[in-house]
């Protein structure tokens, strides 16, 4: 009768300790507050007016202040004034709205606060969806592509939002249109003899030299702008390589290093890729990594939580109908079917 007991207890000190370990973000219209050094008034006196976390951290390095305090505080000021590249790459780390105040008065940036925090989403149902119109055009984008790919018998898989939606929702994601596949950076020279095929299905291919990718995109698409050479809707197109990176096992990376100074975690260990599955991908089946979760929690989750893409997504960060930066920031927001 005591061993049940105990066992009994057990189970549900373990259940509770399960809970509690289970974190959860606050996603209460996210929202990080920069107050310019030309303001009459500081981040502090900011902070004592509105209820908002004075955020105080080094300025040179904010990102260990942000680390402890991130997932359950929404609203935030910082002590400092940043860059704007710094404060766009604050709030998309962190996943926040970001709103930069030089205001005369205390009073017009609580307003202006108030007004942006009400536009902040909390949650999937918030944000706006891409068309079917559009939906059926990326559908379409990924059958030529499979199509052309697998006739020529050149390897690729899903990655980034492609994986995520494979996995997550079987599909595409109805409110991000920013999609990317992958493929061997051997087989660069066999993708670069595709032009013409491609080409015959009505889809172009665009190198980026700076970022060292590639871009198949719908020639009958929506024009971005004068200055941009390809149409929307696009996909991205990223090659890897085999590289010994330990002992353990090997590792697939880009081959260029100014690459990971845009994405840090972008990388395959052999054993993900040694076996490419079909994943139900809308009407479509993508190929995916047998093992992908790894790469999920690490592009998507954190070291210390690496599971949170699970119950919640970012904003985009990027319009990809015009190829500009979001200027409001990618607040975290919980996800609802």
């Amino acid at each position: 009768m005591m061993k049940q007991l105990y066992s009994f207890i057990f189970a549900i000190l373990t259940l509770f300790s399960s809970i509690s370990a289970e974190k959860f973000i606050n996603t209460d219209h996210r929202l990080l507050v920069v107050i310019e050094t030309e303001s009459c008034f500081s981040a502090k006196e900011f902070a004592n007016a509105t209820g908002a976390l004075l955020v105080n951290g080094d300025k040179r390095n904010p990102y260990l202040a942000f680390q402890p305090i991130y997932l359950d505080s929404p609203f935030v000021v910082c002590e400092h004034a940043f860059t704007v590249r710094k404060i766009h790459h604050l709030a998309r780390r962190f996943g926040y709205r970001f709103l930069s105040i030089n205001s005369s008065t205390l009073e017009e940036a609580i307003e202006m606060v108030n007004e942006a925090r009400c536009n902040s989403p909390t949650s999937t149902k918030d944000l706006p969806c891409m068309s079917e119109i559009e939906l059926a055009q990326f559908y379409l984008l990924f059958e030529k592509i499979d199509q052309i790919f697998t006739e020529n018998q050149i390897p690729y898989w899903g990655a980034r939002t492609s994986l995520l939606g494979a996995v997550q929702m079987k599909g595409l994601i109805p409110w991000n249109d920013d999609y990317a596949i992958c493929a061997y950076q051997s087989d660069e020279e066999a993708i670069l003899q595709l032009e013409s095929q491609l080409n015959d299905a009505g889809l172009g291919l665009y190198h980026d030299s700076k970022k060292e990718f590639y871009k198949i995109y719908d020639k009958s698409g929506a024009i971005v702008s004068e200055s941009v050479p390809f149409c929307y809707p696009s996909i991205d197109l990223f090659l890897f390589s085999l590289e010994k990176k330990n002992e353990c096992e090997d590792v697939y990376v880009h081959h260029s290093q100014d690459f990971y100074q845009y994405y840090p975690h972008e990388r395959f260990f052999f054993s993900e890729l040694e076996t490419l599955k079909r994943q139900p991908f809308g009407p479509l089946a993508l190929p995916v990594p047998s093992e992908h979760k790894r790469y999920l929690n690490a592009y998507y989750g954190r070291d210390e939580y690496p599971n949170l893409w699970e119950k919640y997504a970012k904003e985009s960060h990027w319009n990809h109908k015009n190829e500009t930066r979001s200027s409001s920031g990618t607040a975290f927001i919980e996800i609802i079917p």
